[in-house]
């Protein structure tokens, strides 16, 4: 997820991300704004039947560690508690 993911990150990235995983999800903010990241992820552990969720984030996002992991989804990730 960020900005305009090619000039955030550049076509050499971009394109060896995709040529890895082709079906790699890269979201665009400033196409489709800031999605309800907890909602996405759910959507996406029940279509692709994934086991475990890995966050790597800043302290904002302990909130989708927190709701993934109350929804029953085997959540990695940092959480911030100070």
């Amino acid at each position: 997820m960020a900005p305009n993911t090619r000039a955030t990150f550049g076509d050499h990235l971009v394109d060896q991300i995709l040529s890895k995983s082709p079906n790699a999800l890269l979201y665009d903010t400033r196409k489709h704004g800031k999605p309800n990241m907890e909602k996405l992820i759910h959507h996406v552990v029940d279509e692709y039947q994934r086991e475990v969720v890995c966050v790597i984030s800043n302290n904002s996002f302990t909130q989708i560690v927190y709701g993934l992991r109350s929804r029953g989804i085997f959540t990695l990730g940092a959480i911030f508690n100070s």
